[in-house]
């Protein structure tokens, strides 16, 4: 699984492969010890962070053989805060929550209409927001139910995130714009409409004083989203279209990938690029980024050379020094 390839940068540590399948999404558990990552078919893998062996997989039952994957696709997966359930969102509109400590499936939620692109849970898990079309719903998960639906955005919801205190929901979406929420009411808080293209990705910092959102426009935008603010402009000249963000733990550093074979690591608040990582054989299309709780590695999810969809999860050792 982890045999070392000389043609990889020396800072790759890791490499996992799951064949046939892009990889959608991929998230740390809390603990750092597992590695959750969805395809395109209906399954969701979870990975040793120690060996990088598959410890187990999760899929729904009931689905003729033939037509698993067709229509079940996973969108997005995320940890609850003790890492005893993982939230799964499918294509097909449906919500599931497993127990990971012994992968029963412990609630499906209400059906969202149409298909789910992005789940986000809440930190302290009483709620799951999960997004498609061109609005988002509120889940109350211990009811189960539906409590509120956020309209705004005139297209598709491509993203969205809870801010560290569960106070504000950030989305972006395809008619180009940035959107703060207040979570309890739902009111529409502001909306940053900088972008020239969809908007693929928002993601908090860890402080919650600087929101990310990632582009198809080739760039990502640091937005103080206190006063309205952009506080900074990164261009991502080797990324066709920016897909994927994640902030480092002590929020110095957020890494973004996408349409291209590199992964940019940028100094913040700076605006400094200071690494880039590169697989050789080309991951050309990063869907996700996950970074591990000790800062030290950095998870990239997507595919190898569209046309065969060899889906891969590359784990990154980011603590080496830049290559001079």
């Amino acid at each position: 699984m982890f045999k070392r390839d000389p043609n990889l940068l020396h800072i790759l540590t890791h490499k996992l492969y799951l064949l046939h399948s892009e990889i959608r999404s991929i998230a740390w558990r809390p603990d750092g010890a597992w590695l959750a990552g969805g395809t395109d078919e209906d399954a969701v893998k979870l990975w040793s962070t120690s060996d990088g062996k598959v410890i187990k997989t999760l899929r729904p039952t009931g689905l003729p053989a033939r037509l698993k994957g067709l229509f079940n696709g996973v969108s997005s997966v995320a940890w609850s805060r003790s890492g005893t359930i993982l939230a799964v969102s499918y294509d097909s509109g449906a919500l599931r929550i497993w127990q990971s400590t012994n992968d029963a499936l412990a609630r499906t939620l209400p059906k969202f209409s149409g298909g789910v692109s992005c789940i986000a849970l809440r930190l302290d898990d009483s709620e799951l927001a999960a997004a498609g079309s061109d609005s988002i719903q509120i889940y109350d998960l211990a009811a189960g139910n539906v409590v509120r639906g956020l309209v705004g955005h005139q297209s598709s919801v491509q993203s969205i995130a809870y801010n560290p205190t569960g106070a504000m929901i950030a989305s972006g979406g395809a008619d180009k714009t940035v959107r703060v929420w207040d979570a309890a009411s739902g009111r529409q808080h502001a909306v940053f409409a900088e972008h020239q293209r969809r908007v693929h990705v928002v993601a908090w910092s860890p402080d919650g004083s600087l929101l990310a959102s990632g582009s198809t426009d080739g760039t990502v935008r640091l937005w103080r989203v206190a006063d309205g603010a952009c506080a900074a402009t990164l261009t991502c000249k080797t990324i066709a279209g920016v897909n994927a963000l994640a902030w480092s733990p002590d929020g110095e550093r957020l890494a973004c990938g996408g349409y291209g074979a590199d992964i940019l690591v940028w100094r913040v608040p700076q605006g400094t690029l200071e690494r880039s990582l590169t697989y050789r054989w080309g991951q050309d299309r990063v869907h996700s980024l996950a970074w591990h709780r000790d800062g030290t590695l950095l998870a990239s999810g997507g595919v190898l050379g569209g046309g065969t969809k060899f889906g891969t999860v590359l784990v990154w050792r980011v603590d080496a020094p830049v290559p001079g």
